[in-house]
């Protein structure tokens, strides 16, 4: 026989951030359990770094201490911090004291966005051309895109991506899963969509649904791409 509906169970994940929500879940009407993810603590963070560069947290209290006040915390911001860093010579390894070094003075008056999206935005703006093109393009066909239709993108619009999309990899803005190209956090898609001036998106959605509509008799998922443009 079918399937009694006391039988059947259906287990759903969702996450949003404070304020992005009127209220959370009705618990008279559906069960739930509300999970509060906070953002980590000034002792947690210096264990953290002081894992991260193999040295005592005694050696790296001060170094975690300035990136917990300039991060707040924030886990995404304190990984694209302390990459920045790195590539900008401020966090190094030193191979005649073998082990990481940092210039502190330096690292204290960098002037920092307090919001992750601005700082991120401006991560992105200082890359190459195309590697800023290509994100922009990526963001506006949602989170992720696989291979195949990013072959069928450069195809349409006559343009390079996959030069791109390997550096954006190499640089932790995007992850290569199996077939798929994700970004590695909606605040990064966010900041590459941020990229492209109010005015002309309409324009940039447009030209791309316009692209990919004469492809419907190749596959119908081209025609729900257009549309959704």
């Amino acid at each position: 026989g079918g399937l009694n509906s006391q039988d059947v169970h259906f287990f759903f994940l969702g996450c949003y951030r404070k304020g992005e929500v009127d209220s959370g879940v009705n618990d008279d009407v559906i069960p739930s359990t509300n999970v509060k993810l906070d953002s980590i603590d000034e002792e947690t963070l210096g264990t953290m770094v002081s894992e991260t560069l193999c040295l005592s947290p005694r050696l790296t209290r001060t170094l975690s201490s300035t990136i917990y006040h300039k991060t707040k915390g924030n886990p995404l911001f304190v990984t694209r911090l302390m990459i920045s860093l790195s590539k900008d010579g401020l966090l190094r390894p030193s191979l005649r004291r073998q082990r990481w070094e940092w210039d502190e003075e330096k690292i204290l008056c960098q002037k920092l966005s307090d919001d992750v999206a601005e700082f991120l935005l401006h991560t992105i703006l200082a890359l190459p051309i195309d590697v800023k093109s290509t994100l922009s393009t990526l963001s506006c066909f949602g989170s992720s895109v696989n291979s195949a239709f990013v072959k069928t993108l450069e195809r349409v619009l006559d343009k390079n991506l996959r030069g791109g999309i390997e550096t954006a990899v190499a640089e932790g803005l995007l992850d290569e899963i199996d077939d798929q190209y994700r970004f590695s956090h909606d605040r990064i898609q966010e900041a590459a969509y941020n990229m492209i001036a109010y005015l002309d998106r309409c324009h940039f959605h447009f030209s791309h649904g316009m692209a990919l509509a004469p492809l419907h008799d190749e596959e119908d998922g081209f025609l729900f791409t257009a549309v959704s443009q």
